[in-house]
């Protein structure tokens, strides 16, 4: 018997019906008219746990299945904050978790002193009244996915990877060109405690992106076609 797995089993299930909990006391508490962001940290927070258990999972049994090669054999991914990666210690929420959506055919990744393209949607967690996420920001006109993600409609924008959040500038140091990703980014490496007219305070963001374009220091990206 596996005990690890069953263990973080039991936390996965535990955070589901958290994330399921908060949502109906949310109901209860405005008399039938849901507050969105009722008990909100608990809720990001709950939301987060259960995509790094989902990740572990399916990362350990790849490894079980076939050793070495087993980034063949799983879309999702684990990576700690570039910023962290010299500490001693790590908590759960140094971490970033991604799901593989496209991989692309590029074969370098960026530095931190690099400039970047990308076509991006930044989400933040599902509700009842938003169940694919509100959608706190995008490039391009339209916040359709199939817009902003294909090459006939898009318009990438681009930005320098040291000034982005610390979870996108992580990921970004590990994809490729054409490379299509969703990365689920605890508080603590997004915006954390700081509220916007778009992500509340303590929220985990939710960050699609492709990676179109990479220029390294000294090169000017130019304008998009």
């Amino acid at each position: 018997m596996n005990i690890a797995a069953n263990v973080r089993k039991y936390l996965l299930l535990i955070t589901t019906a958290l994330i399921l909990t908060s949502l109906c006391a949310s109901c209860q508490e405005n008399d039938g008219e849901e507050d969105e962001y009722a008990h909100w940290q608990a809720r990001n927070e709950a939301y987060f746990a259960h995509e790094l258990a989902t990740d572990r999972d399916s990362i350990a049994w790849a490894r079980s299945a076939y050793g070495d090669n087993w980034e063949q054999y799983t879309n999702r991914r684990l990576y700690l904050c570039f910023s962290r990666q010299n500490s001693a210690e790590h908590s759960s929420t140094d971490s970033i978790a991604v799901e593989i959506l496209k991989r692309g055919t590029g074969t370098i990744s960026p530095y931190t002193t690099d400039s970047v393209r990308i076509a991006y949607r930044t989400l933040l967690i599902p509700t009842s009244l938003h169940p694919q996420g509100i959608i706190a920001d995008h490039s391009g006109s339209s916040t359709s996915y199939d817009k902003v993600f294909d090459s006939r409609t898009w318009a990438p924008t681009t930005f320098k990877v040291n000034a982005l959040v610390r979870g996108v500038s992580t990921a970004l140091l590990y994809m490729h060109k054409g490379d299509r990703w969703r990365v689920t980014i605890p508080a603590d490496l997004a915006y954390g405690s700081t509220s916007s007219t778009s992500v509340p305070a303590h929220s985990t963001v939710i960050f699609e992106m492709e990676l179109v374009g990479i220029y390294r220091l000294g090169t000017v990206p130019g304008t998009w076609q």
